[in-house]
């Protein structure tokens, strides 16, 4: 590559991560910050990234800064529109750009960028970020069509990028194919962000979830296992799905459950973690179970093909069990070697898998095998 390749980066909802500050009542989660922190990796590579993303009071519609060129556009709130909005001006505002190459994450994004590929006769690498068509708050119809319109951008996008072995199969099983062209490029991890947590004093310990709170994330599974935990669950995010759980922790007078809402120091939060709990139904590779197990958090996550060695880093239960995930939760509370076992054992499989010098490399030699083709 001669030239300082320009990689167009769509999907990704708000830039900075947090910047919607509510003004969407359904928040941004773990692809916005995958692309917030590859952007900034590319960027240190000498690539120039160029994302197009939602436009918030108070921002600029268009800002360069640490290398990364940012283009904002206009969008109609609401569940319905927020999406199909906000990709339609993404097609609009790519028409009038120079890139060469597209990262597009999730189907309808990569519908957008296939659109752009016929105009503009650049390459389409599509990172699908979890599987819409399964997500328990879609109907039958709805669902149909996803699953229509997951597997026309995923059959058509020049390359496919997973972040895990386990995505791979995982989607594989549930779209019952694989592109003609794949490549596993894990994600990157910044170690620096998190040290190890510190042994805190005798006190009622913390069993965490961190994530937006939609259905299929599971929450809800966790509120239901929260009577039968001996420590305090504490919920942080939001979504869609809180109103709904609030309701239930007080019409079941659970004790206890906290609400933290939308956190803004992960790192910090961590370090007060005793369990890291990731109940979902479906994920592509979540971020915040990564950064728990940066942070020396052990975690009990779903058995949805997620990178974990059972027993081994994590332990690992059916989905939407709450009883098991209770019994997996206590074990950990109760076994502080089984528990320091699991920590240490994830660390060394996050220092030495998940780089964002090794992710950057992948996705540039995926560009340059694309563009020999």
């Amino acid at each position: 590559m001669g030239k300082m390749l320009r990689m167009l980066i769509l999907g990704s909802k708000e830039f900075p991560v947090g910047s919607s500050r509510g003004f969407d009542s359904l928040p941004s989660g773990g692809m916005e910050r995958y692309t917030q922190d590859l952007a900034g990796a590319l960027a240190e590579e000498g690539l120039e990234p160029v994302i197009v993303t939602r436009k918030f009071p108070g921002q600029a519609s268009s800002e360069k800064k640490n290398g990364i060129l940012v283009r904002r556009v206009g969008w109609v709130k609401g569940f319905l529109f927020r999406n199909p909005s906000f990709n339609a001006m993404s097609f609009i505002e790519g028409m009038k750009l120079d890139f060469d190459v597209v990262l597009a994450n999730g189907a309808i994004s990569t519908s957008i960028a296939l659109m752009l590929r016929f105009f503009k006769r650049k390459p389409v690498i599509s990172r699908p970020a979890g599987i819409a068509w399964v997500q328990p708050q879609y109907n039958f119809l709805v669902k149909k069509i996803l699953k229509i319109l997951e597997s026309f951008a995923y059959s058509h996008a020049d390359a496919v990028v997973f972040l895990s072995r386990q995505e791979t199969e995982s989607f594989r099983q549930k779209m019952g194919f694989l592109p003609e062209n794949y490549r596993v490029i894990p994600t990157g991890v910044d170690l620096a962000r998190f040290k190890a947590k510190k042994k805190k004093g005798t006190g009622r310990k913390t069993v965490l979830f961190l994530g937006r709170l939609l259905e299929v994330k599971g929450a809800k599974f966790l509120v239901d296992a929260a009577p039968g935990i001996g420590a305090r669950v504490l919920i942080a995010g939001d979504g869609p799905e809180k109103e709904s759980l609030q309701k239930t922790v007080e019409e079941k007078k659970i004790g206890n459950v906290v609400f933290a809402g939308q956190v803004g120091d992960v790192p910090k939060l961590l370090s007060q973690a005793d369990v890291f709990v990731l109940p979902s139904l479906s994920e592509g590779l979540p971020i915040a179970m990564l950064e728990a197990m940066a942070a020396g958090v052990p975690c009990v996550v779903t058995d949805i093909g997620l990178p974990v060695e059972k027993g081994k880093t994590a332990l690992v239960v059916p989905p939407c069990d709450f009883k098991s995930l209770a019994s997996a939760t206590n074990r950990l509370l109760r076994d502080e070697k089984l528990a320091k076992t699991l920590s240490q054992n994830a660390l060394k499989k996050i220092r030495a898998e998940f780089s964002w010098k090794q992710a950057c490399k992948g996705y540039i030699g995926l560009f340059k095998a694309l563009s020999r083709q």
